[in-house]
């Protein structure tokens, strides 16, 4: 559709496009035969692939909406073209689960469709060693996943994904089964998946998953680069940076590759029967508490309150409080049998040792011969293939009724296995709850699916104490009165009633997003998978000394407070009852340790830099250019550069109560110095001397030409530009040109949270340029340090957007119409209007991982900071 089309001929338009889907739909009821026809859903996306010509699409459909159809139908309708274009079949690569190849990708069930829809017959062939050879005469080629987790290297040649990629330029369609499998960028299978993205960018790519949005946002680049390989390359590689790329997953959902079909949808359109949590009638709540028994409340309370160190006790505890529950489940599934008597049970658990055998060997007191146990590693097959196909035996004696009771993992049955009951009541029993909302649909999803008749009943097991309560409350206060810090959301409850807390959450955050919400709201979830000893996720566990709530969370929390006042104008903010809290998050004791330190480190490494160019230049020593510097930092805080700068600086802020703090800091620092160091009592001098002026940056009330450098980090974004016509930020750089000497250095560090890539756009190619600067260096940074305990680098700092600039002209006035939007609260939309940007919510993680301080600090690509300022500079 044009910009300028009228609502006549968008309505007309429209019109025609559902009338054309429609006929096409008419088309294929006309040609099925038997009781298998597309339902409009499924006729939607089949005519946007074969009629529309989209390439690439997401069928994110729940379970049992019939996803393996519409694929297979795509490639049928293909063939049809293909036979009369170029005299043959197109070709399909199908990447799936070992369980989906051997259930949802046989000869049986693709023929069964193409037979259907009388489409051209296919033969598919499963990726084996001794198949190698013969892949290109066949229609569909099929290979699971765990054949492209296979390391390749120079060493060791994966031949599985050598024979794949040798075979890309003839292959025409990629199907993607569960393709939110494919997430962990640094795996090996991601990494082999990559080749064959690369190899057929241009060729149909279908990706099929009932979970698309992931548990870990960072993971979502993946998905995105799938998508659209050309646009999001980098996501390849990189994780997804959500800071600097705010609205592509909302994008995508809302695009024409992205199709979406939910469980209340299957449920009306196949008339599924009752999906129930919990069942009042058996005394069965939703979730189903019960009380610990007193040796399991007081074994818990003891793993609980030690200390392990680097070990994490979260497996352990899962442990005790899954033994704990050995009755209670025996208890509820002869409730259950005794008053259905045709009812069949389904029990799901993460961890298998200690609980699955155990657990069947426990009920098979009771249901002797009628239970059987489903794990990663079945024992009775000789191979990989051979459990899968036995795993799948397994699951259709429980389908026709042969099998009372399946104890499953997580890990093994939430994906690609049927385990509906029929005309047969089924009961859905989570041993433990689990974290992950796509972990638990899937699971949902085996039993609640097309042809299950009987209701479905889902319990989540939930194990309390409240004896255990009072004992960590005790132990807590005893552990407080010895000076140890909490984490104030910590509460008393096992790591079950977390797990089920988070998940709720989370889940509905998720719902949000797909109705169309903002996926902000995600961020502030805990970034957890089943079995993760991510302890910081759970309140109820007692912080280590390593872990406990850090310096850096609590400084953010102040941050958060006054997000409101982001683009507003400094005014708004410094007359708010809410500034409080950003003025306690730079007074406090421990500031060094927060991302605010990290960053002040940064942008010392910049003037150092500068301080280089300028000696090598001048053939001086660093040391004395460094002293004769003069250096503006405003927005100082509580003298953060000056901080960790040391040397004299003139400090600028509108808050009397940063200023006081920063000085007391400042003279604090310099009393340490040691009085009998080598130095000489000039260079002792020369460390003192900050000076700290009240002023606005709007107007610096310093003499034109005054500094060498003009820095600020985390301040600019309180200023307005745009909101109710004010230019502030034009204003700064405006005074920023005046105080600058000729050639001077301007350094912005700003809040990865607040900061999208449009607004540095936006600041590094229109504004600072319209005042008379030279962008030298604009990129995301990050810290690292190497941990002591095991002695490896790691990120500990997720990082800013830092941009240094250069004066080349002198500007007096205000340029342009200001209609440049940065740091605003309000965005233009394309649709005539504005709407408000609610700014990111990231936990502490998000911004700094550890107390270590950064040692060194990298680019967006991997590059040592020092060494790209020297280029750049």
């Amino acid at each position: 559709m044009t910009a300028d089309m009228g609502l006549e001929e968008v309505l007309k338009e429209s019109f025609a496009a559902s009338q054309d889907i429609i006929q096409f739909g008419r088309g294929l009821w006309k040609r099925s035969v038997g009781h298998i026809k597309p339902r409009m859903h499924q006729i939607v996306r089949i005519h946007e692939g074969v009629k529309n010509g989209t390439k690439r699409m997401l069928c994110a459909d729940t379970t049992s909406a019939g996803k393996t159809l519409t694929a297979v139908a795509i490639k049928g309708f293909m063939d049809e073209l293909y036979k009369a274009e170029k005299g043959r079949n197109a070709k399909a690569l199908v990447v799936a689960p070992n369980q989906a190849i051997e259930s949802a990708w046989t000869n049986y069930e693709i023929d069964k469709y193409t037979h259907a829809l009388q489409l051209p017959t296919q033969k598919s062939l499963q990726i084996e060693r001794g198949t190698l050879g013969q892949l290109v005469r066949n229609d569909f080629i099929l290979v699971n996943y765990d054949k492209l987790s296979i390391e390749n290297s120079e060493a060791k040649v994966n031949a599985y994904l050598k024979s794949i990629v040798d075979i890309l330029p003839q292959i025409d369609l990629v199907i993607v089964d569960e393709c939110h499998n494919l997430k962990n960028r640094q795996s090996n299978r991601s990494k082999a998946f990559t080749q064959i993205v690369e190899g057929t960018r241009h060729k149909h790519f279908l990706m099929l998953s009932a979970s698309p949005i992931p548990n870990r946002l960072s993971d979502a680049g993946y998905l995105l680069y799938m998508l659209n390989p050309a646009k999001f390359r980098h996501y390849s590689e990189n994780d997804f940076d959500y800071s600097s790329d705010r609205f592509s997953i909302m994008n995508a959902i809302n695009s024409g590759s992205w199709f979406t079909f939910g469980r209340n949808d299957v449920k009306d359109l196949f008339d599924l029967p009752e999906l129930r949590f919990g069942d009042p009638a058996l005394g069965i709540s939703t979730p189903h508490k019960f009380e610990l028994s007193e040796p399991a409340a007081k074994e818990y309370f003891e793993e609980w309150k030690c200390d392990k160190g680097s070990i994490s006790k979260i497996g352990s505890l899962s442990k005790i409080l899954l033994r704990s529950e050995f009755n209670e489940i025996t208890n509820v599934c002869r409730r259950i049998t005794s008053e259905v008597p045709n009812a069949q049970i389904g029990i799901y658990s993460f961890y298998k040792d200690g609980f699955s055998e155990e657990l069947m060997q426990h009920l098979s007191q009771f249901y002797p011969g009628e239970i059987a146990v489903i794990t990663g590693d079945n024992p009775d097959g000789p191979n990989t293939r051979a459990k899968v196909k036995k795993r799948i035996e397994l699951a259709k004696k429980f389908n026709k009724g042969d099998m009372r009771i399946l104890v499953n993992t997580i890990s093994t049955v939430s994906e690609s296995i049927s385990l509906i009951t029929h005309d047969r009541p089924s009961y859905l029993i989570f041993a433990e709850p689990p974290i992950v909302p796509a972990n638990y649909d899937q699971a949902i999803g085996r039993f609640y699916r097309i042809d299950q008749e009987a209701p479905v009943t889902v319990i989540e097991m939930m194990p309390q104490s409240q004896i255990l309560n009072a004992m960590m409350i005790e132990e807590t206060s005893r552990r407080r009165q010895q000076g140890i810090r909490y984490r104030t959301s910590w509460i008393p409850e096992t790591i079950f009633e977390s797990k089920h807390r988070i998940r709720t959450e989370k889940d509905t955050l998720i719902g949000r997003v797909l109705r169309g919400g903002n996926i902000d709201d995600l961020m502030g979830i805990a970034d957890i998978s089943e079995g993760s000893e991510n302890e910081l996720a759970y309140p109820s566990l007692l912080p280590k000394p390593e872990m406990q709530e850090s310096s850096n969370k609590k400084f953010n929390d102040g941050l958060k407070k006054v997000r409101t006042y982001i683009g507003k104008g400094l005014e708004h903010l410094r007359d708010s009852t809410e500034v409080r809290h950003l003025i306690d998050s730079y007074s406090r004791s421990d500031w060094d340790t927060t991302s605010s330190a990290d960053t002040n480190r940064a942008i010392v490494q910049v003037i150092n830099a500068i301080g280089e160019k300028i000696a090598n230049k001048n053939k001086s020593s660093l040391d004395d250019v460094l002293d004769s510097m003069k250096i503006l930092d405003w927005g100082c805080g509580t003298a953060c550069l000056a901080r960790e700068y040391k040397r004299p600086i003139t400090n600028l802020d509108v808050l009397d109560e940063m200023l006081e703090t920063g000085e007391f800091y400042c003279r604090e620092m310099e009393s340490m110095r040691d009085p009998d160091s080598s130095e000489t009592s000039t260079a002792r001098e020369k460390k003192k001397g900050n000076i700290f002026v009240k002023g606005d940056a709007r107007e610096m009330p310093f003499d034109p030409k005054s500094f060498d450098i003009v820095s600020s980090s985390y301040a600019i974004q309180y200023n307005a530009q745009g909101y109710q016509h004010r230019r502030d930020i034009e204003e700064i750089l405006l005074q920023t040109n005046k105080v600058l000497k000729d050639e001077g250095y301007g350094i912005l560090a700003l809040p990865n949270q607040a900061t999208s890539q449009e607004d540095i756009d936006a600041l590094t190619e229109s504004l600072l340029p319209r005042y008379g600067f030279e962008v030298k260096f604009a990129d995301y940074i990050t810290g690292h340090a190497i941990k002591e305990t095991t002695g490896r680098e790691n990120r500990v700092f997720q990082g800013f957007f830092l941009v240094v600039y250069q004066k080349k002209d002198n500007h007096t006035y205000l340029q342009g119409e200001g209609d440049v939007f940065v740091f605003s609260p309000y965005k233009k939309l394309g649709i005539g209007g504005i709407r408000e940007i609610e700014m990111q919510k990231k936990g502490a993680q998000n911004y700094k991982t550890s107390k270590i301080p950064a040692e060194t600090f990298k680019t967006s690509d991997k590059e040592v900071l020092r060494n790209s300022l020297r280029n750049a500079i």
